[in-house]
């Protein structure tokens, strides 16, 4: 397959929503499988200037406060992806019990993003970046956030932090396309985000870890597939997969019988 393709991994049940809405779900960060999403970067932050002394101690407590609080509103939503397309913890991560992973081309993706709209300001699409507690490189990262006055900068540490995450993390080979954006809020509008100048709502639903996800569902086109890979728990045949994909989507069905999108089958195995 073209290397130029990046994977995103999911059970068959979220496959069918994705197949059965012709659109790609972009959640609120703060819910992924990684507890220190966005946090690690601003209490790495706040740890540096602790190390400046005592004249530093009352403004990193006041900061420490005002982040935590403003990130309960103002966060980072994303959709990840992986360009290891066959990689077995991708698979035991998000499709255990049977599920697909999708290979979508890097440059379709790109533009994608650019078409998504939020705060003024188009979604980025990028590879992350994995660095250890004590990476050096990690301090000249936030000696660029300089403002005096210490909460001033949050509003650019919150558009790096998207894309820093623990080394414990990088045989992911994560890609993201991620953007900021406002969570509900009590006695406030719904939040929107604009794409192909539409306008999409935020929207919530109870997620299986009793926890409420946040996100937003943006259509796109059947040409960005160019690959699905069954997992090796996938449970149905390429067959049975070409066929479900004619009834749920017209589009990518012609996709695949004409050979624009491949449907392939897993060379692993587990139990």
């Amino acid at each position: 397959m073209d290397n130029n393709l990046v994977y995103h991994y999911c059970s068959t049940e979220v496959f069918l929503k994705i197949l059965s809405g012709r659109k790609l779900r972009i959640s609120d960060i703060r819910r992924s499988n990684d507890s220190e999403e966005i946090k690690f970067l601003f209490e790495k932050y706040l740890e540096e200037k602790k190390a400046e002394g005592e004249k530093a101690y009352l403004a990193v407590k006041g900061c420490d406060f005002i982040f935590r609080e403003a990130l309960k509103q103002e966060t980072v939503f994303a959709l990840s992806f992986s360009d290891k397309r066959d990689l077995l913890s991708q698979w035991r991560g998000y499709a255990p019990d049977g599920g697909v992973a999708i290979g979508f081309d890097r440059n379709e993706l790109k533009s994608w993003a650019e078409k998504i709209i939020s705060l003024g300001e188009t979604a980025k699409f990028k590879n992350v970046e994995y660095y250890k507690k004590d990476d050096k490189r990690l301090k000249e990262i936030l000696k660029k956030f300089n403002d005096p006055f210490l909460c001033n900068n949050y509003k650019n540490i919150l558009k790096v932090a998207p894309l820093i995450k623990l080394d414990g993390f990088k045989e992911e080979s994560e890609w993201r396309i991620y953007f900021n954006g406002f969570t509900f809020s009590e006695g406030q509008p719904l939040p929107l985000v604009n794409y192909e100048n539409g306008q999409i709502e935020e929207e919530c639903e109870l997620g299986k870890n009793g926890k409420v996800k946040f996100f937003y569902s943006i259509p796109f086109s059947a040409d960005m597939i160019e690959e699905i890979l069954i997992s090796p728990k996938g449970g149905i045949s390429v067959e049975d997969m070409k066929g479900a994909i004619a009834c749920f989507w017209e589009d990518l069905g012609k996709n695949v019988a004409a050979g624009k999108t491949e449907i392939n089958v897993s060379e692993l195995s587990y139990r």
